[in-house]
């Protein structure tokens, strides 16, 4: 009796811990069941498909087959992805090619997502990085649809390179720079701080300041690349992106202020898009009244952003103060047809300044470009940048620009109509160089991208760092059609970086 005793406890445990283990399963199976069904080693379901915004095949999950042309899988290999890359769409949207859900698991079958990126668009902007290293997106900021997204350098997935671990053309080639990469932001951080200033310093209108070409604080110096002029005020020190003038603020300021409404842009934060995380940016708020608080000021010292977070922040600037988080899914469907296989991606946004100052920082980028770059440049496009370069290691410069365009009719002179705005921001980067400036490759990308988005922007861009950013408003409806050179008057809204 004894002995059956002993036995009957010793079952009750193994059954109890045998529900526990099968309880504990069944969490983990709710939990990380997409984890399991998309991770790269396994073979034992069905994949669907990745096509472009047009159709265009760019990943076959049951053949393993990648875009029928070389051009295509190189341009959208960051995008699609093999198993070298962990923020690629192939990792990211595993569970949903393969059309599983914690009930059925893939019994019903695979999907097929179709994304917001046109492929030939990605081409052409990686044609145009003419083997610089670097990042080029596009999107539209009002409802985040990504229409462009190249990193750089890339390769043929199915040709790999033999000496890609070698060569240091290849080098950060697994690195999708729009999601991962942290850069300094140079002068286009100037926006962050004449937000603050908007804000905190009330007596701005009569701010002023005499550029000498230096400004001394304590041992220490801010330089500016030539003298910009005397008795500027705080329109002539951005649109001339007055180091001195600047730094002055950022001391009046404070670094709490400054790491504030950097943190108030989002540009310390990740952003999620599509199940993929991007790099935070970080702020090191220096000590009141020292010469590196005048730095970060302007953009340097220890300043870096994400450039995905950077753009977030450039269209919310568009958008009256809201920034819409940029997605690439257009679509989830039953592999083979058309039928809905999941409700459309909603659309998420958060809130970075407020209406009115945003609504300021659009008309000083656009005194900008009318005061300082000019405007027959850009020719109707009614142009708002920013200029701008970084120093990291002391290497040679990285110039930035940062633009956020829009058109008008030419009935109308205001800055831009009561709807339908779109915008377009193109960063290009490297990861060193100095304050300066000097001869660059940007132009040939917005002029190749404008065959297929038939906005033409030129610009005094310098090789390494380049932000391109603008929106178009007219209050018409007109649809974004790229293949349409004369209509195109709503313009998608996006970003560019692009390197050595």
């Amino acid at each position: 009796m004894k002995r059956l005793r002993g036995r009957t406890a010793i079952t009750m445990i193994l059954a109890a811990a045998l529900a526990v283990g099968i309880l504990y399963f069944c969490i983990q199976l709710f939990t990380k069941g997409n984890d399991w069904v998309g991770f790269f080693g396994t073979t034992y379901y069905e994949s669907g498909a990745i096509y472009d915004s047009k159709g265009v095949k760019l990943y076959d999950g049951q053949t393993g087959e990648y875009a029928e042309n070389r051009s295509t899988r190189v341009a959208t290999l960051h995008l699609v992805g093999d198993r070298n890359f962990g923020t690629s769409l192939r990792s990211a949207l595993a569970s949903r090619l393969t059309g599983y859900n914690p009930i059925t698991g893939t019994t019903l079958g695979s999907h097929d997502v179709t994304l917001t990126v046109d492929a030939s668009l990605n081409e052409t902007a990686y044609a145009a990085l003419n083997g610089h290293k670097g990042v080029v997106a596009v999107y539209d900021y009002t409802t985040g649809d990504i229409k462009c997204l190249v990193s750089a350098p890339s390769y043929d997935p199915n040709n790999p390179p033999s000496d890609i671990n070698e060569n240091s053309a290849y080098d950060g080639v697994y690195l999708n720079r729009f999601f991962s990469g942290t850069y300094p932001p140079g002068s286009t951080f100037k926006i962050v701080t004449t937000a603050a200033a908007i804000e905190k310093k009330k007596d701005l209108d009569s701010f002023t300041y005499t550029c000498t070409g230096s400004l001394q604080i304590g041992d220490d110096t801010i330089t500016c690349p030539y003298v910009h002029g005397q008795n500027m005020n705080i329109n002539q020190c951005l649109a001339t992106s007055c180091n001195g003038a600047y730094a002055t603020l950022a001391l009046e300021l404070g670094g709490d202020t400054l790491e504030k409404y950097m943190e108030q842009a989002g540009l310390m934060n990740s952003l999620t898009i599509n199940d993929i995380h991007t790099a935070k940016g970080s702020f090191e708020a220096a000590e009141d009244g020292s010469a590196y608080l005048g730095w970060s000021g302007v953009g340097q010292y220890k300043d870096l952003v994400n450039p995905c977070t950077m753009l977030s922040f450039m269209g919310g600037i568009a958008n009256r103060g809201v920034a819409v988080v940029p997605k690439l899914v257009d679509k989830e469907t039953l592999s083979g047809s058309s039928v809905p296989a999941a409700f459309p991606d909603g659309t998420d946004t958060y809130k970075i300044y407020s209406e009115e100052t945003c609504a300021r920082l659009k008309e000083m980028m656009r005194n900008n470009v009318t005061s300082q770059y000019g405007q027959s440049q850009f020719g109707d496009l009614a142009v708002c940048a920013k200029s701008g370069t970084a120093e990291v290691g002391g290497r040679k410069p990285a110039p930035r620009l940062v633009y956020r365009l829009h058109r008008r009719p030419q009935s109308s002179p205001g800055l831009c109509g009561p709807g339908g705005e779109r915008r377009l921001r193109r960063q290009r980067g490297r990861q060193r160089g100095r304050q300066g400036s000097g001869p660059g490759h940007c132009r040939d990308v917005r002029k190749k991208l404008r065959r297929k988005t038939t906005l033409d922007r030129k610009s005094t861009s310098g090789r390494g760092w380049f932000f391109d950013g603008g929106f178009g408003g007219t209050g018409q409806p007109f649809q974004y059609k790229p293949e349409r050179t004369s209509k195109f008057m709503r313009a998608p809204s996006g970003y560019c970086t692009s390197g050595e």
